[in-house]
């Protein structure tokens, strides 16, 4: 019988040989790993791109000590308070050790000393405290770097909620919140024998002039300036030694003619015992004019969890 075509011849399977089943199984591993980067390349692409956004939206924020946090994304300094005042005279807003409690809002887990130091690590210059020249008969202002202070209230259902530290004090002279405005980073003190006078008296962020101040608030509306600008900071010591400030300090405070009576707002401050935030961030250089009562300062970094 004839066929159109013609009809395929059969060839049996030979097994390949121990040469070939080398050959086979060089090619083959070829194969995979020239196959496998490529499959595995856009999945770490993937990840890389996400850890770069997530690094670039969430703060960096470590912990200095006991108490203090850097957020090194914006600049600021948290520190864990408790508030221990809610009504009466003012001499700080904040201070450490329960050694100011009965004219202090806000006590600070931190030690002072650590406080200041932090500060210097986020690129603030200190001056120093005001004094009294007893020679010249003559009262120095503090000076130092213009800081602005906030605080960071939780509700009960986590929400915050973040106010000038001056929305919780009231002006005796005016019988109004406190308008905004400024501290300077006096630096407090070391004393003889190379103690911290903060660490001794408490005094950080104060309302009124200590010679041991870490923080020295300045009346509102004053000019914002960098510490180099002021007469008198570190940076000017050479020239002015012969004006230079004791090195001893103690818990009473030099008398200004610029000093604030002010009073703890009590509606505006939660319960005793509530834990809070204080944040410390570098306030408007140069030119700028402090937001005056009424207006919507901007507001820091929320931080990035509550006080425990």
């Amino acid at each position: 019988m004839l066929y159109p075509f013609s009809r395929p011849r059969f060839r049996p399977t030979i097994p390949p040989g121990p040469a070939a089943r080398r050959r086979i199984g060089a090619t083959s591993g070829l194969v995979f790993f020239a196959i496998a980067p490529t499959l595995a390349q856009p999945r770490l692409q993937n990840s890389t791109a996400s850890a770069t956004a997530a690094t670039a939206t969430s703060p960096r924020i470590v912990t200095f000590a006991p108490g203090v946090r850097i957020n090194w994304t914006s600049r600021e300094i948290e520190l864990d308070a408790e508030v221990v005042l809610r009504g009466g005279p003012l001499e700080l807003f904040a201070g450490s050790g329960h050694m100011k409690d009965h004219e202090t809002i806000l006590n600070l887990a931190a030690r002072p000393l650590h406080i200041h130091q932090a500060l210097g690590l986020i690129g603030l210059e200190p001056g120093r405290p005001s004094w009294w020249d007893e020679k010249s008969d003559t009262v120095h202002p503090a000076t130092g770097d213009p800081v602005d202070v906030y605080v960071v209230k939780y509700a009960d259902a986590g929400a915050q909620q973040v106010v000038n530290a001056c929305e919780w004090m009231l002006d005796v002279s005016t019988d109004k919140p406190l308008a905004r405005t400024h501290w300077v980073f006096a630096g407090s003190v070391t004393l003889e024998g190379g103690r911290f006078g903060a660490d001794l008296y408490g005094t950080v962020i104060t309302v009124v002039d200590f010679g041991a101040s870490v923080l020295s608030i300045v009346p509102p509306g004053t000019p914002l300036r960098p510490a180099s600008t002021q007469a008198g900071t570190t940076s000017q010591a050479a020239s002015q030694a012969q004006d230079a400030p004791p090195t001893v300090a103690d818990e009473q405070h030099v008398d200004l003619p610029t000093d604030l009576a002010l009073l703890a707002l009590t509606e505006r401050i939660p319960p005793l015992g509530t834990h809070v935030i204080v944040i410390l961030k570098p306030a408007l250089r140069d030119d700028a004019v402090p937001a005056r009562e009424g207006e919507a300062p901007a507001e820091p970094l929320k931080p990035a969890r509550q006080p425990e």
